[in-house]
C-alpha cells in the first residue's frame, strides 16, 4: 500500500515513509514532548526502511496545523514469525506519543483500522509507560507486562558517588577493574572494536545478529544526529568489552553491549559500565538507561546488582487475523534446540545467515 491512507475523521493521517518531508517537524515535536523516547524520532523510519528493508509508516495527528501526536509503524512480513505491524520493529520502545487522551485514542483507532486494511496477523505497540493517556479507554489491547523490564536511573554527579551506585559485591568487582592498570577505556572506539565483542556475545547467547553492514549503517546514521557513542575497554591493546550507546535528551542509553569471555576475570565489563556512567554525567547526561532485559534473565539480574530498579514494559497486542500472540522469546522451549545449534555453529555460518533471521524477528 504505497498511497497515503487518510482517516475519515479529524486530522490523523498514516503515510508511507518514502521521503523525509515531515522529519524536521516530527523531530521537533518529539524532542519537545515530556514523555518522548528516542525511538519516537523519525530517524528510525530511515534506519528501519533503508537499513532493514521493511516498509515503514508514520502516523501524524494535527490540530490547527500543528502536530499533536505521532507513532512510527513497521510492517514486518516474515515466513518464520508472521505478518505484523509493530511500533517500532527491530528495536525497543515506540507506541503512541500524543498530547492528550482524545488524540491518542484517535491515533490508536486509525492504527487498528490501518492494520485491518493491511491484513496483518497482529499489531504490536511496544509501550514503555502503562499509563499512556492514549489507552485510557482502550478495550481491545492485550497487555503483557511481565516479559521485559527497563532499567533507568538518575546518576550522582561525581565518580566517587557513582561508585556507590552498585551493591557491595558489584562495587568490589568495579574496584578490581579500576585497580587493574592494564585496562584502558576508550570512549571513541572504532566500529570494529565494538563488533568484535558484540558479535561474540550474541553468538554465545544463541542469538542471531544483523549483518555487520546494518550495524555500520545504524551507527553512521545516528552519528549524523550526534546520537551515538562507542566505548570499549582494552587489555594489552586488545578490545575485550564494548558498548554502543544512544544519546537522547538527558539520557545515555547503553543499548548494545558485548565482551570477550576473558573480560569476566578481568572485570572489564563492570569497569566499562562504571566508566560509561562517569562519562555520561561528565557530558551532561543526567540519566543512565541500562537497556531492556527479559524478566529473570542474566541481564536482568546483572542490572539489579547495580541497584537499578526494574520497570515493567507494557507491550500491547491487537489480534487482527490471528488470535494467538506469537511467542518468539528465547525462553520458548521450541527454540531450545535451535539456540544450542546456533551456539555451536561456525562463525562464518552464523554471520551469513544471522542477518536474514534477525531482521524477521522484529
Amino acid at each position: 500500500m504505497d498511497q497515503q491512507y487518510l482517516a475519515p475523521t479529524d486530522g490523523v493521517t498514516v503515510i508511507r515513509v518514502t521521503d523525509r518531508s515531515t522529519d524536521a517537524e516530527v523531530k521537533a515535536y518529539v524532542l519537545g514532548h515530556a514523555r518522548s523516547e528516542m525511538t519516537h524520532l523519525p530517524v528510525w523510519d530511515e534506519i528501519i526502511a533503508d537499513g532493514l528493508k521493511h516498509r515503514v509508516y508514520r502516523v501524524i495527528a494535527r490540530k490547527n496545523g500543528k502536530i499533536v501526536g505521532t507513532c512510527g509503524l513497521t510492517h514486518l512480513r516474515s515466513r518464520l514469525f508472521g505478518d505484523r505491524l509493530i511500533s517500532i520493529g527491530g528495536f525497543t520502545g515506540g507506541g503512541v506519543l500524543c498530547d492528550d487522551a482524545v488524540t491518542g485514542a484517535e491515533i490508536l483507532r486509525v492504527i487498528l483500522d490501518f492494520s485491518e486494511k493491511l491484513g496483518v496477523d497482529m499489531t504490536e505497540l511496544r509501550e514503555s509507560f502503562a499509563d499512556n493517556p492514549a489507552y485510557e479507554k482502550d478495550e481491545k489491547g492485550i497487555v503483557r507486562d511481565g516479559l521485559y523490564a527497563s532499567f533507568i536511573k538518575e546518576l550522582p554527579e561525581t565518580p566517587a558517588d557513582i561508585l556507590l551506585v552498585p551493591g557491595r559485591k558489584k562495587r568490589a568487582d568495579v574496584r578490581k577493574g579500576i585497580d587493574n592498570k592494564e585496562l584502558i577505556v576508550d570512549h571513541s572506539a572504532s566500529f570494529d572494536d565494538f563488533m568484535q565483542n558484540y558479535a561474540v556475545t550474541l553468538k554465545n547467547h544463541g542469538t542471531p545478529s544483523h549483518h555487520r553492514k546494518f550495524y555500520r549503517y545504524l551507527i553512521e546514521t545516528l552519528a549524523r544526529e550526534n546520537a551515538v557513542n562507542l566505548t570499549c575497554v582494552r587489555h594489552e591493546g586488545k578490545p575485550v568489552a564494548a558498548v554502543c550507546s544512544f544519546l537522547f535528551k538527558e539520557t545515555l542509553i547503553a543499548y548494545y553491549g558485548g565482551a570477550d569471555p576473558v573480560a569476566r576475570k578481568l572485570h572489564a565489563f563492570d569497569y566499562m559500565y562504571y566508566e560509561l556512567m562517569c562519562y555520561a554525567r561528565q557530558n551532561g547526561f543526567r540519566y543512565f538507561d541500562f537497556g531492556r532485559s527479559k524478566v529473570d534473565s542474566g541481564g536482568y539480574a546483572y542490572k539489579e546488582h547495580w541497584r537499578f530498579e526494574p520497570k515493567p514494559l507494557a507491550y500491547r497486542y491487537y489480534p487482527v487475523k490471528k488470535a494467538k500472540i506469537p511467542d518468539i522469546s528465547p525462553k520458548n522451549p521450541k527454540y531450545a534446540l535451535p539456540i544450542r545449534l546456533w551456539q555451536k555453529a561456525p562463525a562464518f555460518v552464523t554471520d551469513f545467515v544471522g542477518g536474514y533471521i534477525a531482521r524477521q524477528i522484529g
